[in-house]
């Protein structure tokens, strides 16, 4: 993306390590203001390891990640972040003692919000595994006005594409 985004590669068999999504995070050059309408913001597609992982464990990610992206005046982190949102003393509330808005929760619509509603590939061997989960969300650096979001991909309104849903803001 040209204007202040980065898109590492993310699927879970060659995820790029989050010192290598920051490298190239740091590489970034704010775009010149071709004008009044245009908004600086940066854009950052990222999965994120298991809180409990042994390599990279979430915290560790997160903390590495937040703090590149978080310079920038406005950021958005979204994609799998492998951490579920309704499950307390993790990295969902890791990232919300971090200073960042979940935009789902700031949305004045929204729909259930499951990513994930089927065992799929990491978490088969969790108690949970066939729970849905809303695993998949936008980060935002600071609070901002979110008219809706959606689950979309899911196989209800739009094909399914993959074992995780996306999800759609609307600004």
């Amino acid at each position: 993306m040209r204007h202040g985004g980065v898109q590492p590669c993310t699927h879970h068999r060659c995820r790029k390590s989050a010192a290598e999504q920051v490298r190239r995070l740091q590489q970034l050059e704010d775009p010149p203001h071709p004008g009044h309408l245009c908004r600086r913001c940066l854009v950052l597609h990222s999965a994120s390891g298991w809180w409990k992982d042994e390599v990279e464990p979430f915290a560790a990610q997160w903390e590495t990640l937040s703090r590149a992206a978080g310079a920038k005046k406005t950021a958005f982190l979204l994609g799998d972040f492998n951490s579920e949102a309704d499950v307390r003393g993790e990295g969902y509330d890791l990232v919300l003692r971090s200073g960042w808005q979940d935009t789902y929760r700031l949305a004045q619509q929204r729909d259930e919000g499951y990513t994930v509603v089927q065992a799929i590939d990491g978490w088969r061997d969790a108690p949970d595994a066939a729970a849905k989960k809303r695993i998949d969300q936008i980060w935002c650096s600071q609070a901002i006005a979110v008219k809706s979001t959606r689950v979309v991909f899911n196989g209800l309104q739009e094909p399914q594409v993959s074992d995780h849903a996306g999800v759609l803001i609307e600004l």
